[in-house]
Order: structure tokens, then sequence, then C-alpha cells
């Protein structure tokens, strides 16, 4: 079992959900070896309803400097710029993607 051993449940969503999860986030699942079975993509909506799942990560801190947890939107940051400005975006994500899983399993322990 991951860092969390059970505790947690992971979430993610985005403004535009097309039918098929990041391949980037998969691939850090696959990386973590993590289940990847059953994920969907969804809408950010689904954490705005009654009964949506607490998340609070406002002290984690994440890469890049630019990242970071809206306590509004309840989810990490990466701000288009700091991809698009980064020497190499894929790696930037990455990046991004570890530390969020990071900051979460940190939190479960």
């Amino acid at each position: 079992m991951g860092r969390g051993r059970g505790r947690f449940a992971a979430h993610s969503a985005g403004s535009h959900p097309n039918g098929r999860v990041n391949p980037f986030a998969i691939e850090l699942l696959q990386k973590n070896r993590l289940p990847i079975e059953g994920l969907r993509s969804k809408s950010w909506d689904e954490f705005a309803r009654p009964g949506a799942p607490k998340l609070d990560f406002s002290e984690a801190k994440v890469k890049p400097a630019a990242a970071f947890y809206s306590t509004d939107l309840r989810e990490f940051i990466l701000p288009y710029d700091a991809v698009r400005a980064a020497a190499s975006p894929d790696d930037t994500l990455l990046d991004f993607l570890q530390s969020t899983y990071e900051a979460a399993a940190d939190r479960a322990q």
C-alpha cells in the first residue's frame, strides 16, 4: 500500500473534462505503483457540491515555486505561465504532480 496507507483518497478534476484522464496523472500514478483502473475525467464542480470531500492543503509546499494550494478552489494550482516559461514544461508538470502527491501522502501519515 502507498504512503497514505489507506487513510485518504486522492481526487482530481479540471475545468474542461474531456473524457480521458490526463496522461501525466496516469504516469505519476503508475510511477508510484497506484491503481489506475476506474479513473475518469471529471469537473471541478463535483468538489463544490454539498457532501464533497473536504480538502485543505494550505500549508503544503509544492513545486515549482509558482505552484500553490488555493483555499477558495480547494485544489493545487500550477499557473500556465509557469509551465510555458519552464525550460522543460513536461518535467515542470511532472514535478508539480509528484510534489502534490507527496503533500497528500505526507498529510495522511
